[in-house]
């Protein structure tokens, strides 16, 4: 991914795998899996969750047009007027560059919403049951006491997601920002877990 600068920058996810991520391994409970998996699964939500935000219709005969649906709709609830998707942010300086999956904003302009979104296969409630637990091969991160969780990785993830939105967009005076990771299960539920929290 490049700048305007046209220097090339490196995708954020790839500098936490290095930086923090061991191998990761599901921990111990999740199940068999409800739904699509695999990138391209993920790809698929991202995309129809993407065409909804633009003002287009993912329709919905297929579970990722349901799903995108149901999470328009969480957003909606939570306050969320005006959406984008995909916004780039970057750090020249850290060679590093990513995109905002989803920014919104309420309908007064006093609360911007910085928002990961994660597709995981499994059902709603294996889900929230070992979101925050790891592995016990695998259990920490690397030179961190925190557990190898899917959690903390999204936390780690949405940290520096805001901390490289902060760095190129002024939301102006009084602005409120939440942050945090929408995660869509594979049975069609929605999860929400606010960042530092």
């Amino acid at each position: 991914m490049a700048n305007a600068s046209n220097k090339r920058l490196k995708g954020l996810v790839k500098q936490l795998h290095r930086r923090y991520w061991p191998e990761f391994k599901a921990p111990v409970g999740f199940g068999r899996r409800v739904g699509p998996a695999g990138l391209r699964a993920g790809k698929q939500l991202d995309e129809s969750v993407g065409l909804l935000i633009e003002g287009g219709d993912p329709g919905k005969r297929s579970w990722h047009g349901r799903l995108a649906y149901k999470i328009i709709a969480l957003l909606r609830r939570g306050g969320c007027r005006w959406l984008k998707s995909q916004v780039v942010v970057w750090s020249e300086k850290r060679g590093v560059a990513t995109a905002v999956d989803i920014l919104g904003k309420s309908a007064d302009g006093k609360t911007v919403f910085v928002l990961e979104l994660k597709y995981c296969s499994h059902s709603t409630a294996s889900t929230r049951r070992v979101y925050k637990a790891a592995h016990p091969a695998t259990p920490r991160l690397r030179g961190m006491r925190l557990a190898n969780s899917l959690f903390n990785h999204h936390q780690i993830q949405i940290r520096e997601t805001l901390r490289l939105f902060k760095a190129n967009y002024d939301p102006g005076p009084g602005v409120k920002i939440v942050a945090g990771v929408v995660v869509a299960c594979g049975d069609g539920g929605v999860l929400f877990y606010k960042h530092g929290k």
